[in-house]
């Protein structure tokens, strides 16, 4: 029946023009409008999508680039008398976070930081780069995220620059770290020239001490470096146990790390090659496409106008599909 025929073609009008929302419904609009419409709605689709690419590049690179200059500017504060030092530190660094399968962007501005704060603590740069690997290798081991690893190195960097190891700072470093509690008053045993703790009553006896020390401020000056660079190589050793740091270095997650990390160092790579082309083009583009909105400012009644039509056949289709479906439920 014409009835059917008709709620059917309102049908496809009311699918084609709910499926071509957005951009696409604008689109439609202009394509309504005749050969001159439809042509002008492919070019300016066309050019809107080459600027969101090319904007979309240039961001990346820029945001790389500038986040990369100021990480490696922290690295090169560690001497900079002599630059190589902060540029073979960050090499290190980086590969190993390739090696544990860490996003090195993410970690790079908590590790610097705290690798200052060791340094300036009396840590040399190898111990102060061997208690935060091992830190970090414990950290990968049981999973935790970059957020939680922060939290850690925080504690870390509070305990390096008081000089001391306090309750809350030694709670920010272990919440997350399996073992912890066992670990420490093993590694404090051996620091202060104890035999090795080989009953369960010498390991009560031996964290029982730790706890009494760090509360009364004994894990301070020397003793607090001493112990820390022994904390963390208990807990790296800890998280090769069984070959867990190996299993998590190999998962997915670790290989979309690297996967990201080559990308990140690619978009770095190109920001330096190109010096400050990129981001002043990447301003050139932002300014263009400001003018190109306003430009679009004489069509609005047009767009208007054209809307209110699509509207209006959106409706008419909406209440031939009523008819269909009480036509349908007569019969």
């Amino acid at each position: 029946p014409a009835a059917i025929r008709t709620a059917g073609n309102g049908a496809t009008a009311v699918i084609g023009g709910v499926s071509g929302g957005g951009v696409g419904g604008v689109m439609g609009v202009l394509g309504g409008l005749g050969p001159l419409g439809a042509a002008f709605a492919a070019v300016t689709a066309a050019a809107a999508a080459a600027g969101a690419a090319l904007k979309g590049y240039a961001d990346n690179v820029v945001e790389k680039g500038e986040a990369g200059i100021n990480v490696s500017a922290k690295f090169g504060a560690l001497d900079p008398a002599n630059p190589q030092v902060g540029i073979e530190a960050e090499k290190r660094f980086r590969a190993n976070a390739n090696k544990r399968g860490d996003n090195a962007d993410e970690a790079a501005p908590a590790y610097v930081k705290t690798l200052q704060g060791l340094t300036k603590a009396g840590f040399t740069l190898d111990q102060a780069e061997n208690t935060l690997n091992g830190i970090m290798d414990k950290a990968k081991a049981e999973g935790l995220t970059n957020d939680d690893l922060k939290n850690s190195l925080r504690g870390l960097l509070q305990s390096a620059n008081s000089g001391k190891l306090q309750g809350d700072e030694w709670n920010q470093i272990t919440d997350n770290l399996g073992g912890a509690a066992s670990i420490a008053a093993a590694a404090w045993n051996k620091v202060n020239g104890g035999k090795a703790l080989t009953t369960d009553k010498q390991k009560t006896a031996a964290g029982a001490k730790f706890l009494k020390d760090r509360e009364n401020g004994k894990v301070s000056g020397d003793q607090y470096k001493v112990f820390m660079i022994e904390f963390a190589a208990r807990v790296a050793a800890d998280a090769r146990i069984g070959g867990v740091l190996d299993k998590q270095a190999g998962s997915h997650l670790s290989n979309a790390n690297r996967l990201q990390n080559i990308k990140d160092e690619q978009s770095r790579n190109e920001y330096a090659q190109a010096d400050s082309e990129v981001q002043k083009a990447r301003s050139d583009l932002d300014a263009a496409l400001i003018e190109l909105q306003k430009a679009f400012e004489p069509l609005g009644k047009l767009f208007a106008s054209g809307g209110a039509g699509m509207l209006d056949q959106l409706t008419t289709s909406a209440n031939y599909l009523g008819e269909l479906v009480q036509w349908a439920a007569e019969i």
